[in-house]
């Protein structure tokens, strides 16, 4: 393994730690904000089920009951969803290695698939020109890295967007 992949391991951690904790605030954020809504719609259930009960039921109450239960439903659902993804987050740090290796291999003897790795990584990249420097403009890598390494991602990548890198052109 070259002397750089340790490092680069390493910032992959802290990314990967710093992404699943924004995940996990977010998510606590969502949690929060479905419970009260569930409570909403526990009481707005409840009291359509008294006015049926008070009044018999018609169409509009019907409607509006059906409507209350779905919503109800789905926020089960989601709420189940998110239960079930929070607890299969990968250990993604063996394949990010393995990926590593093979793109180290592929740089050395095979160019056509080092290219499609790298585009893999970086998607598409752009060069552009400041003045009399040339940069090279691409997406946040990390997620893709990941996906491309085997990883499996929750939640958004923190300051997606396009990075001025440059590679000494």
């Amino acid at each position: 393994m070259s002397a750089g992949v340790v490092p680069a391991i390493a910032e992959v951690q802290r990314l990967v730690r710093e992404l699943l904790a924004n995940a996990a605030a977010d998510g606590a954020k969502r949690r929060q904000s479905m419970t009260a809504r569930k409570s909403e719609l526990d009481r707005e259930i409840g009291n359509l089920v008294q006015a049926i009960a008070s009044v018999g039921i018609s169409p509009a109450l019907q409607a509006r009951l059906v409507a209350a239960e779905q919503e109800r439903a789905e926020l089960d659902h989601e709420d189940a969803r998110r239960s079930e993804a929070a607890n299969g987050v990968p250990n993604v740090v063996p394949q990010y290695k393995r990926f590593v290796m093979d793109l180290d291999e592929a740089l050395a003897r095979d160019t056509l698939r080092a290219r499609a790795m790298l585009q893999d990584i970086f998607g598409e990249i752009r060069l552009a020109e400041a003045g009399e420097e040339l940069y090279a403009e691409f997406e946040s890598p990390l997620q893709r890295l990941l996906v491309a390494a085997g990883g499996t991602l929750l939640g958004r990548v923190a300051g997606t967007g396009f990075e001025r890198v440059t590679f000494g052109l």
